[in-house]
């Protein structure tokens, strides 16, 4: 027998998951849908591959740069940047104007001109 693998967001099988499940219900208690057998086995074992294909939802990490520094052009000390990681070292973020910069961890030019400022990190994770 042929098979296919339905590929859904995580969110999208679980609801449709329980909406089978709730015509189920549904034709169980007031009958509406006069389903013969045939079709409620086709349902319920819809039902349990759904089941067995919902993937594991992975976490989602987020992570953001902030300063301590003040007196700063567009960038506000202890606001949470999200940060886009650059393959050749540094990080980019959006800053108030609504510029894209490039930045570095240690001794970025955008937070003081002598280098001596620090961008600080945290992770945010969805689970």
């Amino acid at each position: 027998m042929q098979k296919a693998k339905l590929k859904l967001p995580v969110k999208q099988f679980h609801k449709l998951y329980d909406f089978l499940g709730e015509i189920l219900d549904h034709e169980a208690e007031a009958n509406d849908f006069n389903m013969e057998n045939t079709d409620v086995e086709l349902i319920e074992d819809i039902r349990t591959e759904l089941f067995n294909q919902i993937p594991d939802e992975k976490p989602t990490e987020t992570t953001y740069a902030f300063t301590t520094a003040k007196t700063l052009d567009s960038i506000t000390p202890i606001k949470l940047y999200e940060i886009d990681r650059v393959n050749s070292g540094g990080f980019m973020i959006q800053n108030d104007r609504g510029s894209q910069i490039f930045c570095i961890d240690k001794g970025c030019n955008h937070l003081s001109s002598d280098q001596s400022k620090n961008w600080n990190f945290t992770t945010i994770t969805n689970d």
